[in-house]
């Protein structure tokens, strides 16, 4: 059964999770460009890079949900994206840069609307679809709530911290 508490638990998580990856490298990329030094193709290529694991490990990902439950999978998916944020906020070189991209292109898989929605569809069947509309609204509103943030935190902490702190939002 899909209740209220349901709803509000994952859109929440949505509009979180959205905010600390998708919109990670919006907020954060000229900071990244102009403190490393980097092209912005290679700093908007890590993004890119995670987009293209997220295609690639989604049978996986929808296999681990149907096995193990989208809570699982999806908190797994919030620690995943966490060490990720870590990993961009203390790489130094296109390798370290790119691997961490490529481990929350992992996370993201696990914990944006593909999962919540596969884990709806296994709580409430075809009347989970009223609730993933709620949650869709909710994780809709993930730029208007971080880019402020992540603007903010960049400001006055730094990209780097900045992105730490995107990391823990994720957990």
């Amino acid at each position: 059964m899909v209740t209220p508490w349901v709803v509000l638990s994952l859109g929440i998580s949505q509009l979180v999770c959205w905010g600390v990856t998708t919109y990670l490298i919006g907020v954060f990329g000229p900071h990244i460009e102009a403190d490393l030094g980097w092209s912005g193709s290679a700093v908007y290529g890590g993004f890119s890079a995670a987009l293209v694991v997220m295609g690639l490990v989604s049978p996986w990902a929808g296999r681990l949900i149907d096995r193990f439950g989208g809570r699982l999978v999806m908190g797994a998916g919030s620690c995943l994206s966490a060490v990720a944020c870590a990993g961009i906020a203390v790489a130094t070189n296109l390798v370290g840069y790119y691997l961490a991209w490529c481990l929350l292109g992992v996370g993201m898989r696990l914990v944006l609307y593909d999962a919540a929605f596969a884990t709806l569809a296994r709580i409430g069947g075809t009347q989970a679809r009223q609730a993933m509309s709620q949650i869709t609204l909710l994780g809709g509103l993930a730029s208007t709530v971080f880019w402020p943030i992540g603007h903010f935190l960049a400001e006055h902490l730094g990209w780097r911290l900045a992105v730490l702190a995107y990391g823990g939002f994720a957990l």
